[in-house]
């Protein structure tokens, strides 16, 4: 094979493997998107229940107890979010070629970890089937697809990274 159609082939695999991780960082942005819209869900949901303990203090002490937790609740959110928010718009910049620091595939990496461990934890505690199997399922297939979606960023980042630098090389 000339070198001449070696760039070319390497050079389609480059095109090929930015575009997967420019669409597998806008999914990540989707996905942070429904996390928030799933905990904000989630903690109306449990919260209504959560407060009714409080019913019985006076006004001034439940409003300032809502007020924190809501503020912490609000600061794990938005921290869960801004993680997945900066993951998608660096592997999308990563796509086109701007010089991103490697640390978005190590978070990615952290991540993709902690989903195989929350997946493996689901599996192993299967007690839980039988008090909800709806939700239990549900939480399966989030891991699962989440685990993923990580799982093939990082493997499109690292690609797109080599072909990128075996192409300045060939080029040289």
């Amino acid at each position: 094979m000339d070198q001449a159609s070696e760039y070319k082939e390497k050079q389609l695999q480059q095109r090929r493997a930015a575009y997967s991780l420019r669409l597998l960082g806008s999914v990540t942005l989707a996905q942070g998107a429904w996390a928030v819209i799933k905990s904000i869900m989630s903690v109306i949901d449990y919260f209504s229940g959560f407060f009714r303990q409080f019913d019985n203090t006076p006004d001034e002490y439940s409003f300032f107890i809502r007020g924190v937790i809501y503020f912490i609740v609000f600061i794990i959110i938005l921290a869960v979010f801004s993680i997945r928010f900066y993951i998608g718009f660096s592997a999308r910049a990563d796509s086109t070629g701007a010089g991103k620091t490697p640390v978005y595939i190590v978070i990615s990496c952290l991540l993709a970890g902690l989903y195989a461990f929350s997946l493996v934890m689901s599996l192993l505690n299967t007690g839980r089937l039988s008090s909800d199997p709806a939700d239990y399922f549900v939480s399966l297939l989030l891991d699962f697809t989440s685990l993923a979606l990580f799982v093939d960023l990082i493997r499109s980042a690292k690609t797109c990274r080599r072909l990128r630098r075996q192409l300045q090389e060939i080029r040289v």
